[in-house]
């Protein structure tokens, strides 16, 4: 790797436009991103032998990843970069008409809530809270985190679309413009890159885990955007 840990980060940071979320929490690492020094949790305050530093430590059913990438998908569509946005934002993510959190786009099944959704280097990422209150859900969250993860998978209204061709010539649809009204968790996606790049109990579970999981996401998006550039 020709750059370390730190100087991809900030580099990402400035790319996507968020400066401070981690800078705290990243001057623990190291080159090869393992904590400098081992930490010590209580409650949500890290304490290390230098200096405590308060970081948002997740709950148990905290998951994140990807709800949609712009690759293709089994069914030969494309979900284009910031199709969901107007529906994201005219919808939110909480209410009678906000965005829902289900298990396999079954509306009988909620699965907890979504606590963001946005555009990162052209995906779009997902953070959100199961519901371990629910049994079905604390069920599928305990197999998740025996299986190794999941993915998730989105379901919408298609409003605006268009027919296109590979480079082989074979047509695939690319959807401009969908109103997005849930987002689940699957076992068995259409997109097999909208992955759960970050589930409570499978990251390191020291305490800086979730920071690990948010850089990786964050420097995914930076290589993401740099191929896109190179294609230009």
């Amino acid at each position: 790797m020709a750059k370390n840990i730190p100087e991809l980060y900030f580099e990402a940071m400035r790319t996507i436009g968020e400066c401070k979320a981690l800078l705290g929490t990243m001057q623990k690492f190291n080159a090869i991103g393992r904590p400098a020094l081992a930490p010590v949790i209580r409650g949500q305050r890290i304490i290390t032998k230098d200096r405590a530093t308060t970081i948002d430590v997740k709950d148990d059913g905290f998951v994140a990843g990807w709800a949609s990438t712009d690759d293709m998908d089994s069914y030969r569509h494309v979900v284009a970069a910031g199709a969901f946005s107007e529906s994201i934002r005219k919808r939110g993510l909480t209410g009678p008409t906000g965005i829902k959190l289900l298990l396999d786009h079954d509306s009988s099944k909620p699965a907890g809530v979504i606590k963001s959704l946005r555009y990162v280097g052209g995906k779009l990422a997902i953070e959100a809270q199961l519901n371990l209150d629910i049994p079905y859900v604390r069920d599928r969250y305990s197999a998740i985190k025996l299986m190794g993860g999941a993915n998730f998978s989105v379901g919408f209204s298609l409003q605006d679309y268009e027919i296109k061709q590979d480079r082989e010539k074979r047509e695939y649809i690319q959807i401009n413009r969908g109103d997005l009204f849930e987002v689940s968790a699957v076992l068995f996606p259409a997109n097999e890159f909208a992955t759960m790049t970050s589930v409570k109990g499978l990251v390191r579970d020291d305490g800086i885990g979730g920071t690990v999981a948010r850089i990786n996401l964050l420097l995914g998006s930076l290589e993401t955007v740099r191929a896109k550039q190179k294609k230009r």
